[in-house]
């Protein structure tokens, strides 16, 4: 019988999450990044206060070596990327974020938080709502019907946007009137 080429998997006979298998994935490049877990960025809203829940985000923890170049298990650098939105506010409240965060850990896990080079992306959701949608002829011509009567062209074109993405997001077959 040939060698097998591929290493065999090892059955778990048990349902496993999705959360976890991806958790698997992600560890190796979360340790590379000097996370020891994802805890911290899973929990980060919950973490720091608003708004830096969703204006901050940690990118490296860099922790610091003894005499004999080991990793000290205390006293880490948190580099985050800031929205330049907040981020003079930020260089502000830092002590206060380092002392929440040691805090939500419950030991002195971070001594320093400096801001990354790293440019701040915020999520997806932004590209996504630039994209127009098209919408069915039907529901353009009712909305165009309802407002008709208004005089300011401007206020007559966000209403028809508007009254476009509601019909989108609720469909609802049964309204035929105008």
């Amino acid at each position: 019988m040939a060698a097998k080429s591929q290493k065999e998997f090892r059955r778990l006979n048990r349902s496993v999450s999705v959360g976890d298998v991806a958790m698997k994935a992600v560890e190796p490049v979360l340790r590379k990044r000097g996370f020891a877990s994802a805890d911290i960025l899973t929990h980060w809203k919950a973490i720091v206060p608003p708004p830096y829940g969703e204006a901050v985000m940690p990118d490296k923890l860099v922790w610091p070596k003894n005499a004999h170049g080991e990793r000290e298990a205390a006293g880490a650098v948190l580099q985050v990327r800031v929205s330049p939105a907040v981020a003079l506010q930020f260089n502000h409240e830092i002590p206060a974020l380092r002392d929440a965060i040691n805090r939500y850990f419950g030991f002195y896990l971070i001594a320093e938080i400096k801001p990354s080079r790293t440019p701040f992306i915020a999520g997806s959701a932004a590209k996504t709502q630039d994209r127009p949608i098209a919408t069915d002829k039907a529901v353009r011509e009712r909305v165009q019907r309802q407002t008709e009567g208004t005089s300011d062209e401007e206020l007559r074109d966000a209403l028809q946007r508007l009254g476009e993405g509601i019909a989108r997001r609720n469909p609802d077959p049964k309204r035929s009137d105008g």
